[in-house]
């Protein structure tokens, strides 16, 4: 039987951290991990612009409701948009714009977020193959998480 001794210096390279934007020493490296869940019929926002965005109010929820929203009903009315308590929550949005053909907006793309000492940590991965079918979408993913009033940053594959 052989004993392998890894380093603590390679062991934290495969932790996820807190690293302070723009620098390589981890503010810590024991960051919390933050649980989430999709917002509610998400896919049914067409954002023709790709970016990042934090919601935290009912104002802007009621802003991307008017200019994004597109599931109406039987009668041509909007439907009310997703419920989401600002008191408690927020929303965390990445979004890829209408330059993409694919089968459906829905995406998911938001692989972890992490409590940091100073920051939220928004971690996207790749945008994934959105399907055969050619009709113009534009991938969204929204989850909701506790409201903060940290800053928010993102990283990884983000949209641009």
């Amino acid at each position: 039987m052989r004993t392998f001794i890894i380093s603590p210096l390679i062991l934290t390279a495969f932790l996820p951290s807190c690293k302070d934007a723009g620098t390589e020493a981890p503010v810590s490296t024991e960051p919390i991990r933050v649980t989430f869940e999709n917002v509610e019929h998400y896919e049914t926002f067409t954002i023709p612009i790709a970016g990042t965005d934090v919601i935290r109010d009912d104002s802007t929820w009621l802003r991307y409701w008017r200019a994004y929203w597109n599931n109406y009903s039987g009668t041509g009315e909007k439907t009310p948009p997703p419920s989401i308590d600002f008191s408690k929550q927020m929303v965390v949005a990445a979004f890829y714009g209408n330059k993409y053909s694919g089968c459906s907006n829905k995406v998911e793309v938001i692989r972890e977020v992490l409590l940091c000492p100073t920051s939220l940590r928004v971690k996207l991965g790749p945008l994934p193959f959105l399907g055969f079918c050619r009709a113009i979408v534009a991938p969204i993913h929204m989850v909701k998480i506790p409201k903060s009033e940290l800053e928010v940053v993102f990283t990884g594959n983000i949209p641009k």
